[in-house]
């Protein structure tokens, strides 16, 4: 069942690195990095949707798919799809496939398909997002001291009102 591990997350890497900012060394960081935020599978189905990269049927599918991949990955015993959980998840996949059929195996390829279809059709319209220029690079030298300056004055304000600050405190700097 290799291929059934590595199918998910690698599809799911490829689809969210389209929409991310080009930058390999960021996404691998983020994707691939083994404590990264978005390693887990479920963590890349979550943050796909939440970018609108896939909906909320493919959402649930995938998720499915998950749980069916983590049975057969995480149980002692041998598992095949006439396993009762394995079949009653392979039961639930329908919005993905055409023609669904009752044997459990077969449904999970034909709905696999159908979402990897999905996700090829998210990435083909899937554009890089552009980063953001850094706000205090819009900003002359004499703008940020002054902000600065506000800040540190706002700062010593609050820390008064809090009693962390005396105001005799001021008199000796």
């Amino acid at each position: 069942h290799r291929d059934l591990h590595s199918f998910p997350t690698r599809r799911s890497s490829d689809l969210l690195k389209r929409r991310f900012v080009h930058d390999a060394k960021a996404c691998d960081a983020v994707l691939e990095d083994a404590n990264g935020p978005l390693a887990s599978f479920s963590s890349r189905i979550e943050f796909a949707y939440l970018l609108g990269l896939i909906g909320p049927d493919a959402r649930r599918e995938l998720h499915l798919v998950r749980r069916i991949r983590n049975d057969f990955a995480h149980d002692y015993k041998p598992l095949d799809f006439s396993a009762e959980g394995i079949a009653n998840r392979c039961r639930e996949l329908r919005a993905h496939t055409l023609v669904p059929d009752e044997r459990p195996r077969a449904n999970f390829t034909r709905s696999v398909m159908g979402l990897l279809a999905a996700v090829h059709g998210s990435m083909l319209y899937a554009k890089h997002a552009e980063p953001e220029e850094d706000i205090l690079s819009k900003f002359s030298q004499t703008e940020i001291e002054a902000a600065g300056e506000k800040t540190k004055a706002l700062a010593d304000e609050l820390m008064k009102m809090l009693g962390l600050r005396d105001q005799n405190d001021d008199k000796q700097n």
